[in-house]
Parts: structure tokens; C-alpha cells; sequence
């Protein structure tokens, strides 16, 4: 059965939909991809993609060789917000909300704090610049 086949209530999810977008794209080497202009329910689901700004619609009604004069729409995966979802994957966002969860003493920031690498293993922390030493007219320079 093909997605323009199926029911809307039978179509993915969109977090499964991202997914398999990217597959399809990484698969091909491409960013952009094709929809059918006749694919409603799935040009639905790819439209409320670009609300979340995972997806982009370039063009709109292109064709392709031997398909006769069957239009598509060209769309392209936002790779940077793809991205950001998976530097961001487990971060509570929502968690402030709740008075307990923000008043929570690990999340004081003093900047101070030793980054921590994907290793595990502490960082060294930078020393910041020294500031240019002021001269004696309180000028910079």
C-alpha cells in the first residue's frame, strides 16, 4: 500500500515522518526531496513539518522525466534543525515549569563551572584575555 493510498489516520507520526525523511534524504545524498502534488494527506503531514521548521517547500509544481504530467512540490530537509533536535535529545525543556524542578540546585550557573567532555573526562577550563591595561588618562589606547 502506498502513503498516497493510505488513510490519514494510517500515516506516520511525525517524529516517525522526520525519521524516515532523513533516511530517504541521507540514502540519496540529497537535502531536498520530491512529494507528489496529488499526495494530499502526506503534503499535509510534510506541511506541518515545515511548521516545525524540520522541512522547507522550494518549489512548488515541478515535473519529472517520464512521469507525464504528474506535478510535484521540491521540499528540503532543514539538516541544522535536525541538528540542534539531537545536540538537544533528553534536555528537559518544559521542566521550568514546575516550581520543585527549577529550583533545583544544579541548574545555578556561576560560570565557573569545569566543562565536562563527551568522554567524560574534565576539560581544563580557558583563562579569559587579559584586558588591555588602561593608561594613565584612562584611555585605552
Amino acid at each position: 500500500m502506498t502513503l498516497k493510498r493510505m488513510s490519514l489516520k494510517k500515516l506516520l507520526s511525525l517524529p516517525e515522518l522526520v525519521r524516515r525523511l532523513t533516511e530517504f534524504c541521507r540514502e540519496r545524498g540529497s537535502a531536498y526531496f520530491l512529494i507528489a502534488a496529488d499526495s494530499v494527506e502526506l503534503s499535509a503531514q510534510v506541511d506541518k513539518l515545515q511548521h516545525l521548521r524540520f522541512t522547507h517547500l522550494l518549489i512548488e509544481s515541478e515535473t519529472v522525466p517520464d512521469r507525464g504530467s504528474q506535478r510535484f512540490n521540491v521540499w528540503l530537509l532543514d539538516v541544522a534543525e535536525l541538528s540542534a533536535q539531537r545536540a538537544t535529545a533528553g534536555m528537559d525543556f518544559l521542566g521550568w515549569e514546575e516550581r520543585e524542578k527549577r529550583r533545583n540546585r544544579k541548574l545555578i550557573f556561576t560560570g565557573e563551572e569545569v566543562p565536562v567532555s563527551i568522554s567524560g573526562t574534565a576539560k581544563k577550563p580557558q583563562k579569559a584575555p587579559k584586558k588591555p591595561e588602561e593608561k594613565k588618562d584612562g584611555m585605552l589606547f
